[in-house]
């Protein structure tokens, strides 16, 4: 099973959606509102570095690939 964080100002059932739509992936992953003022960091040429897009109720939300911690 996938691991989800949401950060500050995502709401809860953004994790349900992420869950289906990402339930193979390995690496946990990290919702954000789209365009975060401090996005996760990643070195440039890192493929964790570009999220992917992901719209709930019509509003845009950002999914990033984390390590496992």
């Amino acid at each position: 099973m996938v691991t989800v964080e949401l950060t500050f100002g995502v709401p809860d059932k953004v994790a349900d959606e992420v869950k289906k739509k990402f339930k193979t992936e390995k690496d946990a992953l990290r919702v954000t509102k789209a365009n975060p003022a401090f996005p996760p960091y990643y070195s440039v040429g890192d493929p964790r570095a570009k999220p992917e897009e992901i719209k709930v109720d019509g509003k845009k939300y950002w999914v990033y690939r984390c390590f496992q911690g």
